[in-house]
């Protein structure tokens, strides 16, 4: 007899509507990528680790054999592929891709290890008009397959770098890191400067809803580089359209420069 429970916590059967759902919502987001200029990719399972990788599930190999993994994110593996087979390819580069992920440890919100990602990558155009069309593409095709409720969060490395490259005592950028992480910025000003300080008090006033942080971007101005930056997250606010009921959120306290778009 078949054991039913061989199924190890955070994979599960699908067998649900829920399937079919997914397949469809697949497929119209992809089918929406192609419609608008990007090329589909697919990138294989099962790839060599590196020292990068974490949270991998790792496959048995024979002794002095190379290691490998399950892939555990698609996005590594778009860089990989356009720094390769695809880099003699004309720039800029646009190509869509989709696959399932594993994972070893779920998170207390996404208690899942494997799950299907979907996703657009612009490589090797440092316009601003990229990262726009880049929200705006992912924007639309989640509003596409009547996904309600969207918030946008945007966030910049550069005032983070800003603030690292003005500290002092360098040792302290890993401790301070793991602060601004945490969110905890009367520890974060124990360990900087006097001279910083007002500039990671404005980092943080410059977490939440566009309308609330808007007033404070200007405090972030205080170079052509940072000047340059805010003049872009503004184009990139002026130029998406948004539905009532969906919301931007700016968080520069991000450790990690990313876009994220949540339902």
């Amino acid at each position: 007899m078949i054991n039913e429970f061989l199924i190890p916590q955070g994979f599960k059967d699908e067998v649900t509507f829920d399937a079919y759902v997914e397949h469809e919502y697949k497929s119209k987001i992809i089918d929406y990528f192609r419609l608008n200029g990007f090329d589909l990719v697919k990138t294989p399972l099962i790839e060599f680790k590196n020292n990068e990788n974490t949270n991998n599930f790792l496959i048995e190999v024979k002794k002095n054999e190379n290691q490998l993994r399950i892939r555990n994110d698609i996005t590594p593996q778009i860089i990989r592929l356009v720094s390769s087979r695809l880099k003699n390819q004309k720039r800029p580069l646009k190509l869509c891709y989709y696959g399932e992920v594993v994972r070893k440890h779920g998170t207390m919100l996404r208690p899942e290890r494997q799950f299907l990602q979907v996703g657009a990558e612009t490589i090797g155009e440092k316009n601003v008009d990229a990262d726009i069309e880049i929200i705006d593409i992912a924007y639309k095709s989640l509003s596409l397959v009547g996904v309600q409720n969207i918030t946008i969060e945007l966030s910049s490395r550069i005032f983070l770098e800003k603030l690292f490259s003005k500290l002092i005592n360098k040792s302290n950028k890993y401790k301070l890191e793991e602060l601004i992480r945490k969110k905890e910025l009367d520890n974060c000003l124990k360990l900087i400067e006097p001279q910083n300080k007002e500039f990671i008090k404005n980092i943080f006033l410059c977490t939440g809803n566009f309308s609330k942080v808007n007033s404070y971007f200007d405090s972030l101005c205080i170079d052509n580089e940072t000047t340059a930056e805010i003049k872009n997250i503004r184009k990139i606010v002026s130029k998406l359209v948004l539905n009532k009921k969906d919301d931007l959120y700016f968080d520069f306290c991000e450790i990690d420069e990313k876009t994220i778009i949540m339902v």
